[in-house]
């Protein structure tokens, strides 16, 4: 587990001698399976040219700006079984 420094910044306008086509493209699907004022639950789909990795994370303990971040690499089957299953309720009656 690290920990985990969230900055945000607003741009106006970018620099119009920013050159984009030299940095390379980076896709990312990104879903919530989990949010409430303490923790965060979310799976990534991270493309990057024709590699894919998937990946879950947990990011807990928020305190102002930064807070603990876990994040491991998972399975295309694992990212589709909780992609598919990310509106069903835990525990609790039907």
């Amino acid at each position: 587990m690290v920990q985990e420094i969230e900055r945000k910044f607003l741009i106006n306008k970018l620099p119009e001698t920013l050159d984009l086509s030299k940095y390379t493209k980076k896709d990312i699907e990104q879903i919530y399976l989990y949010i409430d004022e303490l923790s965060i639950i979310r799976i990534r789909k991270v493309t990057i040219k024709n590699n894919i990795k998937y990946k879950y994370t947990v990011k807990t303990g928020k305190k102002g700006i930064s807070n603990q971040e876990y994040e491991v690499e998972i399975s295309e089957e694992q990212y589709k079984r909780l992609y598919n299953n990310r509106n069903k309720k835990i525990g609790g009656s039907s």
